[in-house]
Order: structure tokens, then sequence, then C-alpha cells
């Protein structure tokens, strides 16, 4: 028997479906949700550690076509419009100690947060194919073929 709670399983149980709905009102109303908040609201904070919340946005995404970015604490923190689009990295949870405390919908009025983050899986999937082409070229070495240079042809497909 698996330890690990199935997302079949966690669609139909009470709890994960309560705070669904609540989600879905607070993105409704907010395009972005804190988890601490959405706990409080419903008196679950004692089961914070058993809420699969990679569920909860993948329901939002399958049933209501809304993709989400994790976002920081700082998100949710009083903090002016202005700082918010000035410094977006700071608010989206990404980096070195930066949990999610939260989720922000892609929406126009969220734009920033999201250019942060595709900025960064841009980043990530270059270091990918850097690797790859220098793990490549060191195993032809040495079997001794000639190495196939593969970094201009992710390039040509990354700027397009």
């Amino acid at each position: 028997m698996s330890k690990w709670l199935r997302k079949e399983v966690a669609r139909a149980c009470p709890v994960h479906n309560a705070i669904y709905n609540e989600v879905v009102a607070r993105v409704g109303e907010q395009q972005r949700f804190a988890i601490q908040e959405i706990l409080e609201a419903l008196n679950y904070t004692a089961m914070a550690d058993s809420i699969r919340w990679d569920y909860i946005v993948e329901f939002l995404r399958d049933e209501h076509a809304i993709d989400c970015i994790a976002v920081h604490f700082e998100l949710f923190k009083r903090h002016s419009r202005q700082k918010e689009l000035l410094e977006p990295e700071k608010f989206v949870a990404i980096g070195y100690n930066k949990k999610a405390a939260g989720w922000a919908a892609i929406v126009p009025e969220n734009a920033h947060l999201v250019a942060v983050t595709l900025k960064h899986r841009r980043s990530v999937a270059n270091g990918v194919v850097k690797k790859f082409a220098s793990s490549l070229h060191s195993a032809n070495a040495k079997i001794g073929q000639d190495t196939l240079n593969v970094l201009p042809l992710f390039q040509q497909s990354s700027a397009a």
C-alpha cells in the first residue's frame, strides 16, 4: 500500500475539496491566494503539512483553466504596487530559501511575476543544454568520435 496521497484520492477528500473551493473563490476575487489565509479561514491550520497544494493547483488548472505560479510570503505583506512592479524577483518563490507561501494566477495583472518565472525557467533550460553539450563532448572524446555540437540548435530555438 502506498503511503503517498494519490491525486484521485485527494480530489475525493472533503478537506481538499473545501480548500479547493476556497481557493477558487480567492483566485476569482484577487487572482492570488495565501496558503496560511486559506488554512486559517477554514480552521485547518493543524493539518497544514498534510495538504497537497500541488494537487490543488493542478485541480485549478484542469477544471478552470487557470495556471498559477508559486509566490513568496512577501507578496502578501503590505507593500506598494510600484515596489512589486520594480522588484518582482522578491515576490516570486524562486531561489535560495524562498518557500511558496501562496500562488498567483497567470493573468495580465500578474505579468511582472510571470516574466520573472519565465526568465528563471529559460536560464535553467539553457544551463541544462550547456551541461548536456559538455557531457556529450566529454563522452565523445572518451570514445574518440567527433563531437556533435548541439548548442547552436538550441540557441536558435530559444531565440525564436
